[in-house]
């Protein structure tokens, strides 16, 4: 995950309590459920992952589900 480093950003709706992350920028992309209520963002045209949805963000990170998001490995994740 250090290809990432400095490139991966985090929005936190509060009051929604939905972190969103993406690489770069935000970006046109799909949706793919993963575990645990995470949504991975895949680009349509190249198919790699470019960001990542969590709803009940706060809940999860509280509980401890959420020790690594699917693909993206063990990240510093940030408090709601």
């Amino acid at each position: 995950m250090d290809r990432l480093r400095g490139r991966l950003k985090f929005d936190y709706d509060r009051v929604s309590d939905v972190l969103y992350s993406y690489v770069n920028r935000p970006r046109r992309a799909y949706a793919m459920k993963a575990e645990h209520g995470v949504v991975l963002r895949v680009d349509p045209d190249s198919e790699k992952l470019v960001g990542f949805t969590v709803t009940g963000y706060s809940d999860k990170l509280r509980r401890g589900v959420l020790d690594t998001i699917p693909h993206f490995g063990h990240l510093q994740l940030p408090k709601p």
